[in-house]
């Protein structure tokens, strides 16, 4: 494992629990110091001396709340799991420039550093919705994981072992990582970067491409709103609500059933069912 020092950090368990937990108790302070701002707003006698007089008692208990929001809000921050859980995770050029330190271990210890390296990438990528909730990057982290396991697993294993019988261990390792990978590229396939915002944004302008194809009179549709975005087998199953003029000059407000798949290639969502 010393050949992935210079540019690999490895945290253990106990590190990671403990800045974690820091982390919760941060995020448990500064909501309590929130409910104790407004309160303090209603009712500032309680958190101030009576022996004291204050000219702004209320405003002085909110920016004592203030201050506590923001003092939590960046240890919190700080102290985050994704802060230990986004380790330095080696690209394909990486494992380039360190293949000939690497291609004298023995078949163990190589299949130990690879397979290490995999498992912090699989686990930052299933766990993407609570390292990262916001951008949720599944095709930054899938472009990733192929180049770690396509380019650098792989040549690194090629040249170590051009006649595939020196590193029995490495390849089944190897097999076994690209079989649990493709399960999840064959979900982001599906799905995307699972983000209903998102698919709930996309199924309105699918909705509105579709519906403009049929109805009689396509400049009065109006979208109302999606009321219902869930997974099934095919991709986001949406139900939009639209408003749209009929055929006697009145408006009829009807739903439409509209099942999205994502389409990597262009990186978006299309409507591949509608009823």
């Amino acid at each position: 494992s010393t050949a992935f020092a210079p540019w690999r950090k490895i945290y253990k368990t106990n590190e990671l629990l403990n800045m974690e937990t820091i982390s919760y108790i941060c995020f448990f302070l500064l909501v309590i110091s929130a409910i104790c701002g407004v309160i303090g707003i209603i009712k500032p006698s309680i958190f101030l001396s009576k022996k004291k007089e204050y000219k702004y008692p209320r405003l002085s208990v909110f920016g004592c709340a203030v201050g506590a929001i923001i003092l939590f809000a960046i240890i919190g921050t700080a102290t985050a799991p994704k802060e230990m859980l986004e380790s330095d995770t080696p690209s394909a050029k990486q494992i380039e420039e360190t293949a000939p330190e690497l291609i004298q271990l023995s078949d163990e210890q190589l299949t130990k550093i690879l397979k290490h390296d995999f498992d912090s990438l699989y686990n930052r990528l299933v766990n993407i919705d609570t390292i990262d909730p916001l951008s949720r990057d599944r095709k930054g982290m899938h472009k990733e994981i192929q180049s770690f396991l396509y380019d650098g697993w792989w040549n690194l294993m090629e040249s170590a072992d051009s006649s595939r019988t020196k590193l029995p261990l490495c390849r089944k390792e190897y097999a076994n990582a690209c079989k649990k990978y493709d399960k999840e590229y064959a979900k982001f396939l599906i799905y995307g970067n699972e983000d209903e915002f998102e698919v709930k944004e996309w199924a309105k302008y699918e909705a509105e491409r579709v519906l403009r194809q049929v109805l009689k009179d396509p400049k009065s549709l109006e979208i109302i709103e999606v009321s219902s975005c869930s997974k099934v087998a095919k991709g986001y199953r949406c139900i939009v609500k639209y408003r749209a003029k009929n055929g006697f000059g009145g408006y009829n407000v009807d739903n439409l059933d509209i099942v999205l798949a994502w389409k990597d290639e262009e990186g978006l969502y299309r409507c591949i069912d509608a009823k």
